[in-house]
């Protein structure tokens, strides 16, 4: 499903259901994500779900940074959220617990599916999935929006594919005329073809406006290919970080930056900023902060409870905080539903990379979003990506 469509509430969903009435309420559902925010969104989504529509009580279990289980149960029974790398340290060093989880599994979902074939994920999927003499039944369920590793036809993409048993499920929008119209509707009405389009007709997903932002002395083409070339002629997907680096040191390239940022600022739109590295995220908040323009720097080594200030502040319209600037940790899991501005200050070649950041403004008003979203890309993001693109370019990878 397209970022921003609700894949997390779908799933729990489909889950609640699955753990009503085809186990019985017996066995584990293990809900597998890599992020803190990821793992916690998934929590906090089912324990709303059930409360709707779950059958009386459930067990909720967390499993990931401090979080832990008690393995002298016997039986662990209900929905347990884990980090994908405490579940390999789990691997490495608690056999006996290890053998608990595989031995009550009855459903594995993978948040993020993408990142599933990476080799020690994998080793752990599939001691899960391997099927044992006296062991029930379980299934694997994989999450994305972008179902594949690389914009290549490559192994990596294959692999993943065949981890899932070469079968997806996507939106069927013939089916959904049927469930939302009468049937005389549905009959004449022509099914949407293109379903970005379809979820921003419905106003589920908001429409994006762009804009190319040029910046004086930039690059011309012929540079940015020969950037592209060198940047990745040592086997990287994406552009080094050595090269995201210097491009971020660009003076031409900050200052425009900047010039947009006040605007965005005086105008009061909420923007959440892609910095091409941690020393460009922690400069451009520098110079906001110098202008007295309130904003705020989330990057990885932030400590759990500084990153959650600064992100309820950006969410809190009541603050006067219009500006959040990160480098690859709000890509996934984070929803703030009043961003107005997704800036891609980062080039990047990767159509999955490019989805996610694009995906933080693409929720419309039906998803409490906004109706339309500002997409500011500058120019030597090399304009190759969509955000219908960046949604159907694995589509051939898989068998329909």
């Amino acid at each position: 499903m397209p970022t921003g469509t609700g894949k997390t509430k779908t799933a729990t969903h489909i889950i609640c259901h699955h753990y009503n009435y085809n186990l019985k309420k017996t066995g584990l559902i293990i809900w597998i994500a890599h992020t803190t925010e990821l793992l916690q969104q998934a929590y906090d989504t089912f324990r709303g779900v059930w409360k709707n529509i779950g059958n009386g009580t459930i067990k909720m279990y967390k499993l990931w940074g401090e979080y832990s289980v008690d393995d002298t149960e016997e039986e662990l029974n209900g929905f347990m959220v884990c980090g994908i790398q405490k579940l390999q340290s789990i691997n490495n060093s608690n056999p006996k617990l290890l053998e608990k989880l595989i031995g009550n599994a009855r459903l594995i979902v993978y948040d993020e599916a993408h990142k599933a074939s990476a080799p020690e994920t994998r080793q752990v999927v599939e001691k899960f999935m391997v099927r044992k003499g006296d062991s029930e039944d379980r299934a694997l369920m994989g999450l994305s929006a972008t179902p594949g590793k690389t914009t290549e036809d490559s192994f990596d993409n294959q692999l993943l594919v065949s981890m899932f048993g070469n079968k997806i499920i996507e939106i069927d929008t013939k089916l959904m005329n049927s469930v939302n119209m009468s049937p005389q509707e549905a009959l004449n009405a022509p099914a949407e073809k293109d379903v970005i389009r379809y979820f921003q007709n419905r106003g589920v997903l908001s429409k994006i406006r762009k804009e190319e932002l040029v910046y004086e002395d930039g690059l011309s083409d012929e540079e940015i290919n020969k950037i592209r070339i060198v940047a990745t002629a040592n086997g990287y997907e994406d552009f080094s970080k050595s090269v995201l680096e210097k491009i971020g040191k660009n003076k031409s390239r900050n200052l425009r930056i900047m010039q947009r940022l006040r605007e965005l600022n005086r105008d009061k739109i909420p923007t959440i900023v892609f910095a091409c590295s941690v020393q460009h995220g922690q400069m451009l908040s520098a110079m906001l902060t110098l202008e007295d323009i309130p904003n705020a720097l989330v990057i990885g080594n932030m400590s759990s409870r500084e990153r959650a200030d600064s992100i309820k502040r950006f969410k809190d319209r009541e603050d006067d905080l219009n500006i959040l600037i990160n480098y690859e940790v709000l890509t996934t899991g984070f929803d703030a539903t009043n961003i107005e501005c997704v800036f891609i200050a980062r080039p990047t070649q990767s159509v999955v990379l490019y989805s996610q950041m694009l995906g933080r403004g693409l929720r419309g008003p039906q998803m409490g979003g906004n109706e339309e979203c500002l997409l500011i890309d500058v120019k030597d993001n090399l304009k190759q990506f969509n955000e219908n693109m960046a949604f159907s370019h694995f589509a051939n990878y898989w068998n329909q």
